[in-house]
């Protein structure tokens, strides 16, 4: 994804991929750049407005794996911007900064770095770098649910963009004001943006957009349980991204069309896409994806009635995982539930504890409620009714937590779009009048 960039446009451009393809796993660095960049910033000949750039490229090719190094090398090109007074390259390594804070999850901070490049676009009267860090500042409150002021810094880049005629930009932005109202549940409003996304990468012939596009509105599609109109995407979709030759976005439709024909019960179909999608990601090594794709087979198997299928593909997404997340939980807890129809209650009752004691510690209320309801079940397999009971009073406790939670969550989502409609008819208001 990183390229060794000639010019500070280069860089902006270079954040504004990074921050349209979040759900990415992070890569290792580019040894070859590496070296390359090294003996660049150790020739005395070099000019000092290259080194800054040169050293920016360092520290992004570091930011994901070692970001003690990759702060070292931005931190270089940041004191040699300053000592040649090069605003545009203070810029460029405040941006870079930030995008080691976002990878280190440390958000506040890089919505600080980001507003600091802003800032300084802004003086600079440079409007596509106000434009690109308005979307890395978006995305950043998009991680901190600030939907509300995401799509208020979407917004506005994709007006600089539509300013600068930059239409591939303009169309990223519409991309993250669709995955903004994604965030919020509001899937009609998410739909709408993918789809002015759609337009704009059609209208340009660019098929790595388009087949993006196909795939956000798919994630909506299925959520909605719309399967069949999903595959109809996805069938669109499947030659284009083969034409591209991007394995990322292929093995993204596989797992996509798995997920639709598992929905539309389609088992064989969902397997032979599934099994696609793990192929082509293994090579690659994306553990997330991994993850997902053999959970969905384990979940595959399992509503096949093969049990022990279901088993082996589960225990081997929970090898894979690298974190304890929602996602362990839950399949921790799919696990339990294969190994009580397999009979094996001791150890099922093991893998649900586990999903509760993971679920409990991150606060999510609906690995909770899985696990209690799984813990219920095994209890009164056991005889152990009043354990059952105790426990099917928990899983409904947690229910209720969660549809309540939701209600709230609809409440702010509604106050939220309101919101930024009032603004949007405010701000057309003042344009009229002026």
């Amino acid at each position: 994804m990183i390229l060794y960039l000639t010019d500070f446009r280069s860089y902006m451009k270079l954040f504004l991929s990074i921050l349209c393809l979040f759900s990415l796993p992070l890569h290792a660095q580019n040894q070859v750049k590496v070296d390359s960049l090294m003996q660049l910033v150790q020739q005395d000949k070099v000019h000092d407005t290259i080194k800054v750039k040169a050293y920016n490229d360092l520290g992004i090719e570091y930011a994901p794996s070692n970001p003690v190094l990759a702060r070292k090398y931005i931190n270089n090109a940041l004191h040699i911007a300053k000592s040649i007074k090069r605003e545009r390259g203070i810029a460029g390594a405040y941006n870079c900064l930030g995008i080691v804070d976002y990878y280190q999850k440390e958000y506040e901070s890089a919505l600080l770095h980001f507003n600091k490049a802003y800032e300084i676009n802004v003086q600079l009267e440079h409007l596509w770098g106000q434009a690109a860090a308005l979307n890395q500042i978006g995305a950043v409150q998009n991680i901190l649910n600030d939907q509300n002021a995401a799509i208020r810094s979407f917004k506005k880049a994709g007006e600089i963009f539509q300013t600068t005629k930059d239409s591939v930009a303009w169309a990223k932005s519409l991309q993250n004001i669709g995955v903004s109202y994604k965030r919020m549940r509001y899937h009609e409003k998410s739909i709408e943006y993918y789809l002015k996304a759609l337009q704009l990468y059609e209208k340009m012939n660019n098929p790595e957009g388009i087949a993006n596009s196909y795939i956000n509105i798919v994630a909506i599609l299925n959520i909605q349980q719309e399967h069949t109109k999903a595959i109809e995407y996805l069938d669109r979709a499947l030659p284009i991204t083969k034409e591209t030759g991007n394995k990322r976005l292929l093995g993204e439709v596989y797992r996509k069309m798995g997920y639709a024909h598992n929905g539309l019960k389609d088992y064989d179909e969902a397997l032979a896409y599934f099994q696609k999608s793990l192929d082509l990601n293994k090579n690659k090594n994306t553990k997330k994806v991994i993850v997902s794709v053999l959970s969905n087979i384990g979940v595959t198997y399992y509503n096949m009635k093969l049990y022990t299928e279901a088993l082996a593909y589960q225990k081997e997404a929970l090898q894979n995982y690298s974190v304890s997340n929602l996602g362990k939980a839950l399949t921790l807890n799919a696990t339990a539930k294969t190994l009580i129809k397999l009979n094996q209650i001791d150890e099922a009752s093991d893998y649900a504890y586990e999903a509760l004691e993971i679920a409990t510690t991150l606060g999510k209320l609906k690995g909770q409620k899985e696990a209690y309801h799984t813990l219920a079940i095994i209890a009164e397999q056991q005889g152990e009714n009043k354990e059952a009971l105790h426990l099917y009073q928990k899983f409904q406790k947690f229910n209720d937590s969660v549809l309540s939670l939701e209600n709230k969550q609809e409440v702010q989502k509604l106050r939220t779009i309101y919101e930024i409609e009032k603004s949007d008819l405010q701000i057309v208001s003042q344009q009229k009048d002026i």
